[in-house]
């Protein structure tokens, strides 16, 4: 049984302050896209997916700078791509 007490207030900005909430939201999203998602270690192959099918061509993402932060903040190394 959940206590009331263990309840977290809700934020303002869910998607920024719920990161369960933020990965729902985002499988939902890429579960209505007919193309499979890349493979988990194919880096540049998600970038593309991303870019592609959630900043689309007119977003500011590129796909280059997102492969450069992941290996800066997810693998924590720095890589010149």
């Amino acid at each position: 049984m959940i206590e009331l007490r263990d309840l977290t207030p809700l934020s303002s900005d869910p998607l920024r302050d719920n990161p369960l909430y933020a990965a729902a939201l985002c499988r939902i999203h890429y579960r209505r896209v007919p193309e499979r998602l890349p493979f988990k270690d194919d880096v540049v192959g998600m970038a593309k997916y991303h870019k592609k099918y959630f900043n689309t061509s007119q977003g500011k993402a590129e796909v280059m700078n997102t492969v450069r932060k992941y290996h800066k903040y997810i693998l924590g190394n720095e890589v010149n791509v």
